[in-house]
């Protein structure tokens, strides 16, 4: 199961940086509730019917059931379906009947038992998709369906990133992408609290060393260390040289794969994170302090700079009474005068699955079902049902424009949800967001690209801090997901669990200064050459070979 769960994160871990959960941005926040419109009937005909004999909706006549997988968050299964499903039925007759693993390390056992459902929801990795659709044919490969997904090559003309990011070695795709451009779909952040700054005279900073002093100031000011545990570490990697991950990439865009791991660059900013620890200014604690405790030392104000933390704090923790948080810009160092980092949405979207079972009696129905997905406009006038509601929720349910240029938007709730509790969290959270509205998918959304939500929340107030400190420093390209044959993933399932146990072992003995860096950098290097970590690069290569060919 390491090996399967490994290759897991090896598929997505370079777009890690780029996205939050299901690549939407984290600033589903209580709104006001903008009227919502009534759905058209489901029998009304869209713009671009394929068969003048009959209407593209519904896409059967009378209802069907088709069966889906679900293993991602398995708590979230509270036995109702989402708003999104419900409308996906009124307009199209196809009734999803979803299913959750109780336990997302089940799946194997589930996918060798071989009764499966119509389609998967949730992606697939690399080795189940080499395994049952490149080698095995038991996926659906959607290249031989497309004359049934005009919408899906209309995404992939506009994007061929994406296509490129999902084909197989066998030319096949067997999963399919979410593409969602926002100002804050992408993790690479350090948001901090401007009112705090303020109080005590502290300058934004530029630099690391400015940082530094900032950091000082505040401790010696507070008596807190003001960084917080899980700060987007990516954000500040990119300050000490040209790469923009720690992991695998091409610096230099001449398509060599580089691992940030074993470089210079890597050396520099562990030196300077033992820096801050060792200066109090990184928490003593960072390795051991759960969530809910650096969540309650951010909403006390202990903690100014943060990432997801402060998308959670209330607003009762700004004595203002309004959201006093802004974005901080890259930094420069000695080492790199560039401010260029990782951030946006990548160009060819996240794999994000849809996978279907190639002997299911609705292939077809599914594949025309899915197409919705990636239409940029709604299938079927005033339903909302089109790209966004896969990713967002139905247009004027989940969300809706605020001004007529379609600048500004506002996330919201329906209605019949008001008040209603799951669990321990509240309506007005993300979480209970993609409970009851959809349970995010696949699909095409560019309704947010030049929106943001404009409605006094959290996520006004950070989305502006990206836009105007973030996404103008976007490098030009990112190194890709990665697609590899079976053999390469045999060797990285090979190596790359002792490789990442040691690299992460590491990376903290550094930053607190157990293992002195200059002392001990060489036996690291040398203990990953001995691990194989080259023949993992060479792997990447090979990959990244074929992606640049295609």
């Amino acid at each position: 199961m390491k090996n399967r769960t490994i290759s897991l994160l090896l598929t997505f871990v370079l777009v890690g940086i780029l996205v939050s959960a299901c690549s939407r941005s984290s600033d589903a926040q209580e709104t006001n509730q903008p009227t919502n419109t009534p759905a058209a009937s489901a029998t009304e005909t869209n713009n671009n019917p394929q068969d003048t004999d009959r209407p593209l909706y519904p896409i059967v006549d009378e209802v069907i059931t088709v069966r889906g997988m679900k293993y991602w968050n398995p708590h979230w299964d509270n036995g109702e379906s989402r708003v999104l499903w419900n409308l996906i039925e009124s307009v199209t007759n196809i009734r999803l009947d979803m299913t959750w693993l109780a336990d997302a390390e089940q799946l194997p056992v589930f996918m060798a038992a071989g009764d499966w459902p119509d389609f998967f929801f949730d992606p697939l990795d690399t080795t189940y998709i080499n395994e049952f659709g490149v080698i095995g044919g038991r996926f659906v490969d959607y290249t031989t369906k497309l004359d049934l997904m005009p919408h899906l090559v209309e995404a992939f003309d506009m994007f061929p990133d994406a296509k490129k990011a999902l084909m197989q070695e066998n030319g096949g795709i067997y999963n399919l992408f979410t593409y969602s451009p926002a100002a804050t779909s992408y993790g690479n952040r350090m948001h901090y609290r401007t009112d705090i700054m303020a109080e005590h005279n502290v300058p934004i900073p530029t630099s690391t060393e400015e940082f530094h002093e900032a950091l000082t100031t505040l401790k010696n000011a507070t008596g807190h260390a003001p960084l917080a545990p899980g700060f987007p570490e990516g954000w500040l990697f990119a300050s000490f040289g040209s790469g923009i991950t720690m992991d695998f990439d091409d610096i230099n865009n001449n398509g060599i794969v580089t691992w940030g791991r074993v470089s210079d660059q890597y050396k520099n900013f562990l030196k300077y994170m033992n820096r801050l620890y060792s200066d109090g200014l990184y928490h003593n604690e960072y390795i051991t302090m759960d969530t809910p405790t650096v969540q309650a030392l951010v909403n006390e104000g202990n903690f100014v700079f943060a990432q997801h933390e402060l998308a959670s704090i209330p607003i009762e923790s700004f004595p203002s009474g309004n959201w006093d948080i802004d974005v901080l810009a890259p930094l420069t160092s000695e080492f790199n005068s560039d401010r260029t980092i990782a951030t946006g949405a990548a160009p060819w979207g996240i794999n994000r699955g849809g996978a279907i079972n190639a002997a299911s009696p609705y292939v077809d129905e599914l594949c025309k079902l899915f197409d919705i997905a990636y239409a940029l406009e709604e299938v079927v006038p005033g339903t909302g049902l089109y790209g966004p509601a896969f990713i967002w929720g139905p247009g004027n349910v989940g969300w809706a424009f605020t001004n007529a240029e379609k600048t500004n938007h506002a996330l919201m709730i329906p209605t019949e949800f008001m008040g209603v509790t799951y669990g321990d969290v509240d309506w007005s959270s993300n979480s209970l967001y993609e409970i009851l509205l959809y349970d995010a998918g696949f699909g095409l959304s560019m309704v947010f690209e030049f929106s943001i939500v404009t409605d006094g929340s959290n996520g006004e107030a950070r989305q502006r801090g990206a836009v105007n400190n973030n996404l103008g420093y976007a490098r030009s390209w990112v190194f890709p997901p990665m697609i590899f044959t079976a053999e390469e993933q045999s060797v990285l399932d090979s190596y790359m669990v002792e490789i990442n146990i040691y690299v992460e072992e590491m990376h903290d003995k550094f930053i607190t200064g157990v293992e002195d860096i200059d002392a001990s950098w060489d036996t690291f290097v040398a203990n990953l050459e001995r691990m194989n970590y080259r023949q993992v690069v060479e792997q990447y290569q090979a990959a990244y070979d074929r992606w640049r060919s295609r």
